[in-house]
């Protein structure tokens, strides 16, 4: 089950005018946007569009191109665009070059891929929309074609094409060890997710403007929120002087939802909008905001009873050593001092120079590298007391958290909620 759902447009960007060049057809040296679209400096991707679609697709944007010396030809004479002049238009964009056109750009260019492309299609097929295809049909051309069929579409199928797991992540689960059912996700219940976090985000001068996209993937449901950040001013410079330009950047939350051990992950550099995640997803998903509570699930009590011999692949074949990079110690007061300890390999670190570092319940995280035996690759992670850690999800994840369990450093979930039991019954007693 795949559940995308585009739920609202971000706002657009506003700017103050520019006079417009008295010589348009005149080449010279021009005021440009950084070249955000270097991506477009292969012409391969801008050709193999259908010329009838790319006419469609820069039409509403005619009195752009022609302040560039570009002037579109009727339809029936689509094939006689002029590509290099087109192209270098594209790839030298001016501080007045319409956002929308350059936003479409960049994410037909992202889609126009084998995967982009299937994506597209599957997404097309179940949401009716007929396209022009043929045998001769690109990448390219499917995304221009979604584009100009469903911008909405477009924008989901390219979020989830270019999404990437956030390393750092906070843990949450059930307040209780018995489970309740997930309920059905349906729109309506997505709709009112999404509103209420609009409506948090407009209290806290971050507008209403909200995307909200679910999708499934195995055992795990991953949601995506696209919100504003504060309005901000940036000044640019061209050859009329300097002016600004006011915009609201867009920011990305990332939640995620195993189900097999239902726990409930947030990623959110905005500290307060976690608070409303946690009580937004567990009405969502299971129609109560405080199903999920903090889960501190990594932990650093085995550490500091056994010592620095834990940081060992032990029976786990596969990681070929492991190196203790930092540790950082909470030092209490009303400064809220500390101490770090950093190294390559802090034990190795030890050895040579002759000291030792105390391991108490004073410890505030701990950074590891990996190195896995028969491939280059190095994986670092951070862990934090409680219930944050930082590292990349991907196929290597897997074996990292299995070793953190073995060791103790990351805790199953009726470990805590056990622990919790116990302390409740002692204080009782």
């Amino acid at each position: 089950m795949q559940l995308s759902h585009l739920l609202a447009r971000n706002g657009a960007l506003a700017e103050s005018p520019e006079p417009k060049d008295a010589k348009p057809n005149e080449r010279k040296v021009k005021p440009e946007m950084s070249r955000f679209l270097k991506h477009l400096t292969d012409p391969e991707v801008v050709r193999t569009i259908d010329p009838r679609h790319l006419l469609e697709l820069l039409s509403p944007h005619q009195t752009y191109l022609s302040s560039r010396g570009f002037n579109l030809p009727a339809v029936p004479s689509a094939s006689k665009l002029d590509y290099e002049k087109l192209i270098y238009i594209l790839e030298t964009p001016l501080i007045d070059a319409p956002q929308d056109l350059l936003n479409a750009l960049g994410m037909i260019n992202d889609m126009a891929t084998e995967q982009g492309m299937d994506a597209l299609l599957s997404a097309a097929q179940q949401a009716s929309i007929a396209l022009r295809l043929s045998g001769q049909t690109s990448p390219a051309d499917v995304a221009v074609q979604v584009w100009l069929a469903n911008p909405a579409m477009l924008e989901a199928q390219h979020t989830w094409h270019t999404f990437k797991m956030p390393r750092r992540m906070e843990c949450f689960s059930p307040a209780t060890d018995n489970d309740s059912p997930l309920l059905q996700l349906t729109s309506n219940r997505i709709e009112a997710c999404r509103v209420n976090i609009g409506d948090w985000m407009d209290n806290h001068n971050r507008s209403s403007a909200a995307q909200l996209l679910l999708r499934e993937t195995g055992e795990t449901i991953v949601a995506t929120v696209r919100r504003g950040d504060p309005f901000r001013r940036v000044e640019t410079i061209d050859n009329h002087g300097i002016r600004a330009v006011h915009l609201r950047p867009a920011a990305k939350d990332t939640m995620t939802l195993c189900r097999r051990e239902n726990i409930f992950q947030i990623n959110s550099q905005l500290k307060s909008a976690r608070e409303v995640y946690r009580r937004c997803f567990g009405d969502l998903m299971y129609g109560s905001p405080d199903h999920f509570i903090e889960l501190p699930r990594y932990n650093f009590d085995a550490f500091v009873e056994h010592g620095f011999e834990m940081i060992s692949p032990g029976d786990l074949d596969a990681i070929e050593y492991i190196a203790l990079t930092e540790v950082r110690f909470r030092n209490g007061g009303s400064q809220n001092p500390y101490t770090i300890y950093g190294a390559d390999d802090l034990i190795v670190d030890m050895e040579e120079r002759g000291y030792e570092i105390a391991l108490d319940d004073s410890i505030d995280s701990i950074s590891l590298l990996f190195k896995f035996r028969d491939v280059r690759l190095q994986r670092a992670i951070k862990l934090y007391a409680g219930n944050a850690a930082c590292y990349t999800r991907d196929e290597h994840a897997v074996l990292i958290e299995e070793w953190m369990k073995l060791k103790g450093f990351m805790l199953e979930r009726s470990q805590v909620l056990g622990a919790a039991k116990d302390d409740g019954a002692l204080a009782i007693a």
